[in-house]
């Protein structure tokens, strides 16, 4: 028995001290932080404005084909294009259509390349 109550203590040190003396950890949600941060609204607005001018860049370039194809369709139903015609331009018109969708695509890789440009120095200096 009273072996018994030396282990029982010596656990009920070895277990007290782990507890007191141990290493401590914590969590932080950075998300929540950094929204905290001057620097990320004016990392926002400076991306908001870097978007937009793709985004603007991106619209004129779809206006100019929409007009393009209201150009080939007006043409195309008085006549004035022989069946050749008609084939060549469309595959003219289809393959602008597909740049624009690449065109559209880089832009989305394009901010998000600037949003971590942008946001990477902060979420290390939050981390650290």
């Amino acid at each position: 028995m009273r072996k018994f109550k030396y282990v029982f203590a010596l656990l009920f040190v070895v277990m007290a001290s782990t507890f007191s003396f141990g290493q401590k950890y914590g969590h932080i949600n950075s998300g929540n932080l950094m929204v905290l941060l001057p620097e990320v609204a004016m990392s926002d607005s400076l991306l908001a404005d870097y978007r937009d001018s793709l985004i603007g860049e991106g619209q004129k370039k779809a206006q100019a084909l929409e007009a393009k194809v209201k150009d080939f369709l007006a043409r195309r139903n008085s006549g004035e294009l022989t069946p050749r015609q008609e084939q060549e331009e469309g595959g003219k018109l289809q393959q602008e259509e597909q740049q624009l969708g690449v065109f559209e695509q880089e832009v989305r890789e394009k901010v998000q390349m600037k949003r971590e440009e942008l946001l990477s120095p902060l979420l290390e200096r939050v981390n650290d």
